[in-house]
């Protein structure tokens, strides 16, 4: 899947939730209707995913990324 194609599932799942649940709920709420939302939109997704990150192909720390979704290579992600 390309980019662009994965870009726009995003983006769709994001609205659809903000369309059905509105405003007014704690983040883990929305966070966890969009897992639900990408997965059905037929996205590889996880939550609270630890990243290591790269700098000079050394290891200066690690991330917690509050989502992530399919084709995100864990070496592409942030290696400078």
């Amino acid at each position: 899947m390309q980019h662009k194609e994965i870009t726009e599932k995003i983006i769709g799942s994001a609205y659809n939730v903000y369309n059905k649940m509105g405003y007014g709920f704690l983040e883990s709420v929305y966070e966890k209707c969009l897992l639900i939302d990408l997965r059905k939109a037929g996205l590889k997704a996880e939550s609270q995913q630890a990243i290591t990150v790269y700098y000079e192909n050394q290891i200066v720390g690690d991330f917690v990324a509050e989502k992530s979704c399919q084709s995100c290579d864990p070496v592409k992600k942030r290696r400078l």
